[in-house]
């Protein structure tokens, strides 16, 4: 770590000191939780739109309605 930071961040951060140096950390932990959240919420979104198409996938094959089926697999397409 400590490698890494002198070879790539440390002049970008050499000038920040204490309070300043402080609230640059906390802004990107701010910044890192938001990204992190987002992704978590559309992860969720996705997981409940494959539920339903499931859940839609039974109801057709329990249908066994040729019509039914034709027109959905032409929507699809």
């Amino acid at each position: 770590m400590k490698r890494h930071y002198t070879t790539l961040h440390e002049k970008t951060f050499r000038q920040y000191s204490g309070d300043s140096r402080q609230a640059i950390i906390t802004d990107y932990k701010k910044k890192l939780k938001q990204q992190t959240s987002f992704f978590k919420k559309s992860d969720s979104d996705n997981k409940c739109s494959i539920a339903l198409s499931y859940k839609i996938a039974l109801e057709i094959a329990k249908t066994k309605n040729l019509l039914v089926m034709e027109c959905l697999s032409k929507s699809v397409q």
